[in-house]
């Protein structure tokens, strides 16, 4: 993976994982997880529906926590790569980028900079990463 890749997929996994954690709540609370209650208020259970659905919320978990466990292994390999930037300006504005999810509009507010000298930083810390990282390759 590119470095551009690893931050596109730090950036959106932040998104990704948010979402998935609501969607994990509205399994739980449908299948009752918090008591584990499968029988219906009427008519007679069908355990297969049960069980499929207890297993989908395993599932759903079990990929959860890959996705978690990948993100946090790319940001620690992200936050070693801003760590070796020479110039303080670019590497805080790429930590804060990278790592915090800070949009460039929300950088130029931070640092009472242009977002067209944010987007200048970002695509310079973004070079000097990949030559980073094709140096620790």
């Amino acid at each position: 993976m590119t470095v551009k890749e690893v931050i596109q997929f730090i950036r959106e996994s932040d998104d990704l994982i948010q979402r998935k954690e609501e969607e994990l709540k509205r399994l739980e609370s449908r299948c009752g997880l918090q008591g584990v209650n499968f029988e219906p208020k009427s008519g007679v259970p069908n355990p297969n529906r049960s069980e499929k659905l207890y297993l989908d919320v395993i599932e759903f978990k079990q990929e959860l926590e890959l996705l978690k466990q990948s993100t946090i292994k790319e940001r620690v390999y992200m936050d070693k790569l801003i760590s070796h930037l020479d110039d303080n300006t670019v590497r805080c504005v790429m930590y804060d980028y990278v790592l915090s999810g800070y949009t460039p509009k929300q950088l130029a507010s931070k640092y009472y900079y242009t977002k067209s000298y944010v987007y200048k930083l970002i695509r310079s810390g973004i070079e000097e990463l990949e030559t980073v990282h094709k140096s620790t390759l």
